[in-house]
């Protein structure tokens, strides 16, 4: 049996998605004195195609390519929320915090 999660990022829920290590991200780099450009890529494993994808990067802005351009991020924390929805209809998630450290 499956579980299901539901999955709050300020601003943003997905309920019903399944939280497994068939989606992964890959964050280049996770963290570093802000501001940083980071680099997101999916790391997928055994999901049926055609896969759809969608980028939610904590800070208002989202993306829906496979793999987005590298994002800014001036300071603070942010979660990284990827969607990815496969062949099937199912739905599965993955999430990185990015954190963007002030200068000290």
């Amino acid at each position: 049996m499956l579980g299901f999660v539901l999955l709050v990022v300020p601003g943003i829920s997905f309920a019903g998605e399944q939280k497994n290590k068939g989606v992964e991200i890959v964050a280049t780099p996770e963290s570093g004195t802000g501001p940083i450009w980071v680099s997101l890529k999916p790391k997928i494993k055994n999901l049926k195609e055609p896969l759809q994808f969608n980028w939610y990067f904590g800070d208002g802005e989202e993306s829906a390519k496979r793999v987005p351009p590298p994002h800014f991020y001036k300071h603070g924390k942010s979660a990284v929320v990827l969607e990815v929805t496969d062949g099937n209809g199912k739905r599965y998630s993955a999430s990185v915090t990015i954190d963007a450290a002030s200068p000290g």
